[in-house]
Order: C-alpha cells, then sequence, then structure tokens
C-alpha cells in the first residue's frame, strides 16, 4: 500500500494534520521538503494562464466584445476556479492539494468580484468590492490562507470607497466608515487562524482612515491628530495581544503623524531638509519607544 493511502486514515480521524502526513511522506521518500511537485505547478500555471488569458482576451477586444460576453468570460473563470478548488478541496487532504486549493480559491474571489462589477457597476466598485469579500469570506471558511485574506482585505476597501463616493460622506464621514471597518478587522481578526495578518490589515486600514480627511482636503489636524492616536493605540494593543506587527503599525502611524504636525503647526514653513531630518528622529524615536513596550512585555511574560 502506498504511504499517502495508509496516512489517509490518520489525517481523517484527525489523528495527524495533512502537512504533518505530507512530511511523513516527504521523509520516508528520502525527498526535500521545499519539493514542489510537477501537477502543482502545472496546477498553478494553469490557473495563473486562465485569469492572464480572460484578461489579455478581455483587454484586446474589450471594445468589440459584448456587455454579455464579457460576463460570461468572467463567470467561466470563476466557476472553472471555484470548481477545480472545490473538487480538490472535498476529494482529499494532503499539504499539496491545501496549497493549490488556496489559489485557486483566491484567483476565483478576485474572478467573481471583476464579474460582479462587470455586471452592475461602471463607476464604483461597490458590488465588485462586496461580491470579493463574500467570496473570500465564503473560500476562506472552506481552506483558510493568507491569499485569500488579502483578498478580503483589498475587496472590503474597494467596497468601502465605493459606498464613501456613493453616500457623499465626505472627508470626516468617510474616515469614520474606514476606522470603522478597521475595528471590525481588530474583531474578528482575533478569532481567524492567520490573527497576525489580520491584525496587521486592520493597523493599516485604520492608519489610512486616519489620515483620510487630509486626502480630500479636509482639515490637517483632524488626520494627524487621529494618526497619533491609532499610533497610541497600537503600542496599547501590543501590550495586551504581544502580536508584533502591531509595533510597526504604531511607529509607522507616529512616523507619519509628527512631521505632520509640525509641518502644520509651523505654517508650512519648516525646511524640506529639516523635515527630512525630523522625519528620520520620529522613526528613530518610534522605534526606540516600540523597542521599549516590547522589552517590557518579555520581562513581564517572563515573570509569570
Amino acid at each position: 500500500m502506498d504511504i499517502e493511502q495508509k496516512l489517509k486514515p490518520l489525517v481523517d480521524d484527525g489523528t495527524i494534520t495533512a502537512a504533518q502526513a505530507d512530511a511523513v511522506q516527504v521523509a520516508l521518500r528520502g525527498r526535500t521538503q521545499q519539493q514542489v511537485r510537477l501537477p502543482e505547478i502545472l496546477a498553478y500555471v494553469g490557473g495563473a494562464l486562465l485569469i492572464s488569458g480572460s484578461a489579455l482576451a478581455l483587454g484586446i477586444g474589450w471594445q468589440d466584445i459584448t456587455h454579455t460576453g464579457r460576463i460570461l468570460v468572467l463567470a467561466a473563470a470563476t466557476a472553472m476556479l471555484a470548481a477545480v478548488g472545490l473538487y480538490l478541496h472535498f476529494t482529499g487532504s494532503t499539504a499539496v492539494r491545501e496549497r493549490l486549493t488556496a489559489a485557486l480559491f483566491t484567483l476565483a474571489a478576485a474572478a467573481g468580484a471583476l464579474t460582479a462589477q462587470t455586471i452592475w457597476d461602471h463607476d464604483r466598485p461597490i458590488s465588485g468590492g462586496l461580491a470579493g469579500v463574500l467570496l473570500a469570506v465564503l473560500f476562506y471558511r472552506l481552506a483558510a490562507s493568507i491569499p485569500t485574506l488579502l483578498v478580503a482585505g483589498v475587496a472590503g476597501l474597494a467596497l468601502v470607497f465605493g459606498l464613501i463616493d456613493y453616500w457623499h460622506l465626505g472627508e470626516i464621514g468617510g474616515a469614520l466608515l474606514i476606522i470603522a471597518v478597521g475595528v471590525v478587522w481588530a474583531v474578528v481578526g482575533r478569532r481567524l487562524e492567520y490573527r497576525g495578518l489580520a491584525t496587521g490589515i486592520a493597523g493599516a486600514i485604520l492608519i489610512l482612515g486616519a489620515q483620510y480627511p487630509i486626502s480630500g482636503g479636509g482639515p490637517q489636524w483632524i488626520s494627524y491628530a487621529a494618526t497619533a492616536l491609532v499610533g497610541a493605540g497600537c503600542f496599547l494593543w501590543y501590550r495586551w495581544e504581544g502580536i508584533g506587527v502591531l509595533l510597526a503599525a504604531g511607529i509607522l502611524a507616529i512616523t507619519i503623524a509628527v512631521p505632520e504636525a509640525v509641518w502644520d503647526l509651523t505654517g508650512h514653513t519648516i525646511n524640506a531638509a529639516l523635515l527630512v531630518v525630523l522625519t528620520g528622529a520620529v522613526v528613530l524615536a518610534a522605534s526606540a519607544g516600540g523597542l521599549r513596550v516590547y522589552a517590557r512585555r518579555e520581562a513581564t511574560e517572563s515573570r509569570s
């Protein structure tokens, strides 16, 4: 009996994971763990060709293809990618299949978003963003992966920006909506398998929301004050959760906020070279503060 067939019952009853089973096979067969099988490579190439071919066909003959034709091409690509991914997901459990399934589900979510955008919207990415979020969440529940989580983050932002434009929220309203989405990511991310990545996405969205007023010509003080608060919140959040990416988010937020505040409070009169020097000093100071927070947390954990 093949090694994979002997290990399959152990995977099915939860004794070992699919990744562990694959590692055992690698060790027994004398192969390096980084080796990728030819069928896996071909599957990646096939998925990439399917997406790129559809995009090329639409790009070259976009004006010549009817609206219905565009929808059919994109919908067919979405269905094919999803179908193959579902087949791999429900017909076996190995590390190779998991990687392939994650890649196919990610591509299917992206293609589905494009399909929905083509069907309903032309100017605002509302339907495409919503479809991308729903598909990414569905596929993530089936097979959690980093690329699928990233698609959910990008699609979610597209949806938010579409809603800001559709509802005419303005700088402050738009900032509040983006920040609300960042808070949702922070709360939901605590329950996800890739918690660190979800937390990083939440931090990035919160910084983006804090900076949104200044992008639309709104009051600068609101942006740098909100960004500084986000930075302080990330440091406190790190003390609580201990996720390293929060230190980076806090340092980034402070690095953005302080030069903006100086530039605004000096009436935009500070020399550009001095502003660069100030930014460098802020980066160093923020990094030192982040390391101090890290050291305190490590000391607390070692005492406990």
